[in-house]
């Protein structure tokens, strides 16, 4: 059973927005645990998958992408897999080492091509304060760049953008070593 919920949506800090399903936590930081929370710029409709939401094992996921579509698909996909409680977004990486730092996720995905400050970039720095969180570069550019070049800067997994939302969260479960 799907339902689309409304988000409630309030300033955590400068420029993080918080979106939750719950109205009551609109007032508190951090939210309940129970709740399904959505960091971002961005709020609205989120979909949920109503059978899994009550799933014992609650991940932050980190999306660091520039193009919105994209980034709301990912964001998307992990919130309505039942594993992730919490998906923070960031459109460059100096946006994505900022919300980081403030949420502390246990898996990032980041895109190559990016302004600011580039993937590569982003990684190497997220590397130095998150020394065991998984990271994805989920980029169009995944042919050219080769893996030992991205393990350098601090990436575990190179995936191209043509690879399916549920193969990316099946990697993201495999890396965080949750079941698939």
């Amino acid at each position: 059973m799907s339902a689309f919920l409304q988000c409630f949506s309030y300033v955590v800090s400068r420029d993080i927005l918080l979106s939750t399903s719950d109205p009551d936590q609109t007032a508190k930081w951090p939210p309940n645990p129970s709740s399904r929370t959505h960091f971002g710029r961005h709020s609205g409709l989120v979909q949920l998958d109503m059978e899994t939401k009550q799933s014992s094992v609650k991940k932050t996921a980190l999306v660091v992408e520039d193009n919105t579509a994209i980034r709301q698909m990912l964001v998307s996909a992990f919130l309505t897999n039942g594993e992730f409680q919490t998906c923070a977004e960031a459109e460059n990486g100096k946006e994505g080492i900022e919300v980081a730092k403030k949420i502390h996720p246990d898996i990032i995905t980041l895109d190559l091509s990016m302004p600011v400050m580039n993937g590569m970039e982003a990684a190497s720095e997220l590397r130095k304060l998150f020394p065991k969180t998984p990271i994805i570069l989920f980029t169009l550019y995944g042919d050219g760049l080769s893996q030992i070049e991205a393990a350098k800067s601090g990436v575990n997994l190179v995936l191209s953008k043509s690879t399916p939302l549920p193969m990316l969260i099946v990697i993201a479960h495999r890396l965080l070593g949750l079941p698939d």
